[in-house]
């Protein structure tokens, strides 16, 4: 069979955007093309796919540049369709063509957009719009937690048959140190983009405050994409904001925190969750949507808003050394139970059934 996918992400130029269903869309694809010995895989975008990351594909894989950029989705794939149809439409984006003639499986990563929809106003209608065209048309959907899932059943009324669940998997370059750095000051550590609902803000806050109850000399490092920044996030003292940092100086930063930080209002998933405890680093992180069923057991969970506890938590970490060992050990089986490889064999499973 020849399979059409939604691969206009791996295109993408700017480092910012690198983040998310990029890293997703890389990793799955990294896997499902070198596992699947029977399948084509077109790849649709609309720039091309750097060579080098086509090199990391299997030989059943080619890239087909469509253009232009404007429309590509709703009327350049069609168009695509009805000169070329492949056996089945891959969605890897949360989208799905306006003409779709073959069977379609969508992936959903979250409906955040439609819990806190004053953090997206200038994307809220199109995110909604699409998503929602998406997942009442395909012919399956993949939801990446038990809660998006729930969400779609809840806020979508999709037939809870239709969805099926597929975690996402972590790379092994994230490791827990070997030695211990001392030339650095301790920090604790926030990886992701500067999203609202990342809840940046509160970390801020809960720093401040933490600094004022300690005579510690720790910081504060975020280090993410500043393409969707908060316009609330601010410099404080002992805060250092980095732009996106190369894969060698993130995995540094993990290895070397105190903690990571990351009380988000709501995840889909939550990526940077598997990272740091397979860099063996203990996490703060929110009691909200995927995120308990991702971290299990592994982490310190608090509501979002309760800057107070964010700040205990923080004081928690910098101070007891025993509940920061059974963090890091907790967590480290904790992000064994997520592999790419697990993740590209499910879904090559519905590929062949569907």
């Amino acid at each position: 069979m020849i399979i059409g996918v939604d691969a206009a992400v791996l295109g993408v130029f700017d480092d910012r955007l690198k983040v998310g269903v990029y890293n997703f869309a890389h990793n799955l694809l990294k896997v499902l093309t070198h596992i699947d010995k029977e399948n084509k895989y077109d790849l649709y975008s609309f720039s091309p796919i750097p060579k080098s990351i086509l090199d990391e594909f299997g030989p059943n894989t080619k890239n087909l540049v469509l253009k232009p950029q404007k429309g590509w989705l709703v009327f350049r794939i069609s168009l695509e369709f009805l000169l070329c149809k492949p056996d089945i439409f891959l969605g890897l984006s949360q989208a799905l063509p306006f003409y779709h003639p073959m069977k379609s499986i969508i992936y959903v990563h979250d409906l955040a957009f439609e819990i806190y929809p004053d953090f997206y106003t200038d994307s809220y209608q199109k995110l909604s719009i699409q998503t929602r065209f998406a997942a009442q048309n395909s012919s399956k959907i993949i939801a990446v937690s038990k809660s998006t899932k729930r969400d779609l059943i809840n806020l979508y009324k999709i037939k809870e048959e239709k969805i099926e669940v597929i975690y996402h998997g972590v790379e092994n370059i994230f490791k827990p140190k070997t030695k211990v750095n001392k030339k650095e000051n301790p920090y604790f550590l926030f990886v992701g983009s500067y999203k609202q609902g990342k809840n940046i803000e509160n970390i801020i806050k809960a720093f401040k405050l933490f600094r004022q109850e300690t005579n510690k000399s720790h910081e504060l490092i975020l280090a993410g994409s500043n393409y969707w920044n908060d316009l609330k996030i601010s410099k404080t003292e002992g805060v250092k904001i980095k732009e996106f940092v190369p894969e060698r100086e993130l995995l540094e930063l993990y290895k070397n925190a105190v903690g990571f930080v990351s009380p988000s209002f709501y995840e889909g998933f939550g990526m940077p969750l598997l990272e740091a405890m397979s860099s063996g680093v203990p996490v703060i992180t929110s009691n909200r949507g995927s995120i308990p069923e991702v971290v299990g057991d592994a982490s310190l969970l608090i509501a979002p808003e309760d800057i107070n506890r964010l700040k205990d938590a923080m004081l928690t970490l910098a101070s007891d050394n025993k509940l920061r060992e059974q963090l890091i050990k907790k967590g480290i089986i904790q992000a064994q139970k997520f592999s790419w490889q697990k993740s590209a064999d499910q879904l090559l499973n519905i590929i062949n059934n569907i």
